[in-house]
């Protein structure tokens, strides 16, 4: 993994992580009122969650760096939930993916796997 991935990452994990302190402090001595309290913690659980998530991709991008983790990605199947922008984007790019042998198939369109 090089420097600036890392850097990029230190900045985007550090950031959120940071949210989180200065809003549980702003709890603990009072500074947030009562009626922001709710929308705060949730505001500091996403901050959370991303930070998880870009933890959970450096993991991923840590098992492509060696040779048997991108072996072993070869060698599995899987369904993942793909965002409705990216259906978008590549039904755009359909004619141009076909010409390039990329195919996507949609199995279910309700849970968009």
């Amino acid at each position: 993994i090089d420097s600036t991935l890392v850097t990029n990452f230190t900045h985007q994990i550090v950031n959120p992580l940071n949210g989180v302190v200065g809003t549980l402090d702003n709890l603990i001595d009072g500074t947030t009122s009562e009626e922001r309290r709710p929308q705060r913690l949730r505001a500091a659980r996403a901050q959370l969650s991303g930070a998880i998530e870009l933890v959970r991709n450096l993991a991923y991008l840590s098992q492509l760096s060696t040779e048997a983790g991108v072996q072993s990605l070869k060698e599995k199947t899987r369904d993942c939930i793909v965002p409705e922008l990216v259906i978008e984007a590549a039904l755009f790019f359909q004619e141009i993916a076909e010409h390039k042998k990329l195919t996507i198939h949609l199995a279910d369109r309700e849970t968009r796997v």
